[in-house]
């Protein structure tokens, strides 16, 4: 971009934004533009296409908003496209060495004669038409190495510059005569493979300075031999991970030269019951920074005022891979991560802005940090992966590979944005139209926001492209996959394609949960099934055969508007005190968020008592629980605030979760009650530092050695004082004892025969396993009519023994206070030294 400053301005600097393909931006007031004479300043912006600009003078004044699709020269209000002020090219002549020249060998000084009548900016050198290099500086030379061609004849050019113009010099004709150089091998960065998955090597960055490479070799020393620049090759055993290979390079002349890969593989953990885990969710780009070279700011960074200290791209998967051995030590089996797709959008950190769904943001990476190697690591660490997905929307510049609408750059900045998302709307892959009521029919068939526009899932277009995208990572080893934003697409067609798909690919155990929002206290969203968590997990209870799609996926949201037409279960429910095989013959497969609970969450006695609204799910046993979010917390006493209530109440709210039904999940940093009180996500209209959303970085600096989940010691750093946080020390506790306990994992529960507040019997009996355990918390209860045996506290460690049919009174005092009496039980917490404040 070249810019003619006014007389009066001091500084040129241009500011741009939403750059394509990168969605590049500077901060207010920009960067400082080169100058190039005659009051002309010019400023590359790499490989990008188009840009939003504006220049200004360091802030003020500033031209309007403008945009270029190529090079462009801007004077007084008009783009030009070569310089309106400069028609006379400069000229140039080689000097050195002399035309026909013989016998040149080594080093050689190449010098040109170049002068214009504005000023030459740079006089570019070529041999046989490749740039070598350039020097902008009278006189004009460099050193060639003759060496780095093959002997023979060349020619030599020149080629100068001004700030508008430019001419070629006449060749000169020279001879070389040198010995021979051998080749470079370069064998590339080091891989991360899954065993049965094919993986590609890449040598083609290997080169001959002076001749060509005329075979590339491939071998392990074991046999294994491979050819070509980029062979590709599948391991069917992790034994003796990680393998070096050796590339080795031939040229023409017979030299070669070698380098080495290592390629570490890892195997697919097989995906049993995802109820053992327990997740620990993180927004990837706000946990931790492992590598600052691929921070990144949006291009509404300035206007959210994170500008200069907090680029809202900042952790990545360097950062992620490095402090798992902390979340770990929380006890955490799993790990949820935000969306890991391209985005595009000016706020996209978070990852919902979906722009090319085939390949994993660069901003999330560095060398040798792939979503391969997370994987890998989280597997090593006997730990398993959560992916965030979205499947009902992309962002406003479409979907690379599927529609993507043109930008018309002689629009303003907004102009653009309404003109995409209108070219997106009238796709038919694509929803057209806008969402007017959030608990009606539209909210599955138009967009909910500019950077949320609908996919016509209807279609089988977009369907495939969504499942051929997100099959690719279950390939890899992905073990679950939460979907956002599930109530905007049709129950209907969950169940005949995405979970079916899915499904076929992961394996009958890959785990799909998902998010149905519905901020309502009440077990039915506003009274309606359709748009509710409990009708997700339920297949089709009417027969769609004959309709299409379309018009399947609205009668199904029409046959289901009565909250009495829908189905029920028993499989949460003990028979008396015996676990029964749960029916899930009508199990859609699809797992949800207890939205229902997190909304009741304001303590754990209200939480406590949505359990009666159970039997509207499949199985409850599977809902995924939380307090908080990256969105919402509960209801009250405020839902757009990080979590609220009292220390004392989040151990009882944890304590809770951790026992009763589900699968427990904790929002990063909820273990140091971290942004407690922070609007949790106000857009790019607050610094991220004040939000629930913040970098967490600081308070996890430091390592910890960890030995088990939740069992660790040697701790350093700011870490050490996190993980002995009282609340994380909790966390820790709950962990670990229900890591111990299958029928706190798995188990159907009971409050029949219990007197107490929150009080309840588990039990889980399949194959050889069969764990029974009563629970109270915050308050005493009595457990009549229970099984005969001995029950030791997994907590302290006290033992109780009763005959068949007896009662146990446990004494249990102090909010957040637990005890968990297990039959047959041979654990205790003091096994391991594990100690809570909560835990008397």
């Amino acid at each position: 971009m070249h810019f003619k400053k006014p007389a009066s301005w001091t500084k040129a600097n241009i500011h741009y934004w939403a750059t394509v393909p990168g969605a590049l931006a500077t901060t207010w007031p920009g960067k400082l533009m080169a100058s190039e004479g005659g009051d002309w300043y010019y400023y590359v912006i790499t490989n990008q296409t188009s840009a939003n600009i504006v220049f200004n003078n360091n802030g003020s004044p500033q031209s309007v908003d403008l945009t270029r699709a190529k090079e462009g020269w801007y004077k007084e209000g008009v783009w030009y496209d070569q310089n309106p002020d400069d028609t006379v090219p400069p000229t140039v002549s080689l000097t050195a060495p002399a035309d026909g020249a013989t016998g040149l060998t080594g080093n050689v000084t190449v010098s040109a004669d170049a002068s214009d009548n504005i000023g030459v900016t740079k006089v570019e050198f070529y041999v046989d038409n490749k740039l070598i290099t350039n020097d902008t500086t009278a006189p004009y030379e460099i050193q060639w190495n003759s060496a780095f061609v093959a002997n023979g004849s060349h020619q030599l050019t020149a080629k100068a510059y001004d700030v508008m113009n430019s001419t070629v010099s006449a060749a000169f004709t020279v001879s070389t005569v040198n010995a021979n150089v051998p080749p470079v091998a370069n064998a590339g960065g080091d891989i991360f493979a899954v065993s049965d998955l094919p993986f590609q090597f890449n040598g083609a960055q290997s080169y001959d300075p002076n001749g060509t490479i005329v075979s590339y070799t491939w071998t392990d020393g074991a046999g294994h031999t491979l050819s070509g620049a980029t062979p590709i090759f599948t391991y069917t055993t992790t034994n003796g991970s990680p393998f070096t290979w050796t590339l080795t390079v031939r040229d023409d002349a017979g030299a070669t030269h070698n380098d080495t890969v290592s390629v570490t593989v890892a195997n697919i953990l097989p995906r049993g019951d995802f109820r053992e885990e327990t997740i620990y969710f993180v927004i990837t780009t706000r946990f931790y920074d492992g590598d600052p070279a691929n921070n990144a700011f949006g291009w509404d960074d300035e206007h959210a005022g994170n500008y200069p200290d907090d680029p809202s791209w900042r952790g990545d998967f360097k950062g992620l891979i490095e402090k798992l051995d902390y979340i770990k030590a929380l006890g955490f089996s799993a790990v949820w991560i935000t969306p890991v797709i391209q985005n595009m959008s000016g706020y996209d950190y978070h990852g919902y802005h979906g722009y090319d769904f085939n390949i994993v943001d660069p901003r999330y990476e560095s060398a040798g940090y792939d979503l391969q190697r997370l994987i890998n690591e989280c597997h090593a660490r006997d730990m398993k992966l959560v992916v965030d997905i979205v499947l009902n929307h992309s962002g406003n510049w479409g979907a690379v590979g599927l529609f993507t609408p043109t930008n018309d750059y002689t629009l303003t900045p907004n102009e653009q944005y309404v003109d995409r998302f209108t070219q997106i709307q009238n796709s038919p892959l694509y929803h057209k139209g806008w969402c007017g009521d959030w608990e009606g029919y539209t909210v599955q068939s138009t967009s909910i926001a500019g950077d949320c526009q609908d996919f016509n899932t209807e279609n089988p277009v977009t369907r495939q492209y969504l499942i051929d995208a997100y099959n690719k990572m279950i390939d890899m080893g992905v073990d679950s996959f939460r979907v956002d934003t599930v109530k905007h697409i049709s129950r209907f067609i969950f169940n005949k394609y995405f979970v079916p798909a899915f499904k076929l690919r992961g394996g009958p155990n890959f785990f799909i949960f998902g998010e149905v929002c519905s901020r309502y206290r009440q077990i039915w969203n506003n009274n309606l099934p359709p748009v509710s968590p409990p009708f997700y997990t339920w297949k089709e209870n009417h027969n769609y055969d004959g309709m299409t799609d379309n018009e399947a996926a609205y009668a199904c949201w029409y046959d289901n508007i009565d909250p009495g037409s829908q189905q029920s279960s028993d499989n949460h429910l003990l028979y008396g005190n015996n676990y029964h095989t749960p029916n899930y013959a009508q199990a859609s497969g699809l797992q949800v968020i207890d939205f229902c609970m997190h909304w009741n969450f304001q303590d754990a006695g209200t939480a406590w008592g949505v359990h009666g609204w159970d039997y509207t799910y499949n199985d409850a046993t599977w809902n995924v629980t939380y307090v908080d979010s990256h969105d919402y917390a509960p209801d009250s006493p405020d839902s757009t605030k990080r979590f609220v209530g009292s220390q004392a109440t989040w151990a009882e709210n944890l304590s809770l979760m951790f026992t009763f039904r589900g699968i427990p999940c904790i929002f990063y940093g909820s273990e140091i009650e971290f942004k407690k009180g922070c609007p949790i996500d106000v857009g790019p209209n607050m610094p991220l530092e004040n939000t629930g959303r913040a970098y967490f970085g600081p308070h996890i600096e430091g390592s910890v050695n960890v030995t088990d989940f939740a069992v660790w010691n040697n701790a350093t750093g700011e870490m050490a004082n996190t993980l002995n946080y009282p609340l994380a020390k909790h966390i820790q506790c709950l962990n670990w004892i229900r890591h111990h306990v299958p029928a706190l994992q798995k188990g159907q529960y009971s409050t029949e025969n219990v007197s107490g507040g929150l009080a309840f019997k588990k039990r889980f009996t399949v194959g050889g396993v069969d764990s029974f355990c009563i629970v109270a918390i915050s308050g005493g209860a009595t457990f009549n009519n229970l099984p005969g045996g001995t029950y030791k506290d997994i907590v302290t460690g006290d033992v109780k023994s009763i005959a068949e049919g007896g009662s146990i009174t446990i004494n249990c005092s102090g909010q957040g206070n637990l005890k968990v009496y297990v039959l047959n039980g041979t654990y205790k917490l003091s096994d391991v030294g594990l100690t809570s404040p909560y835990l008397q």
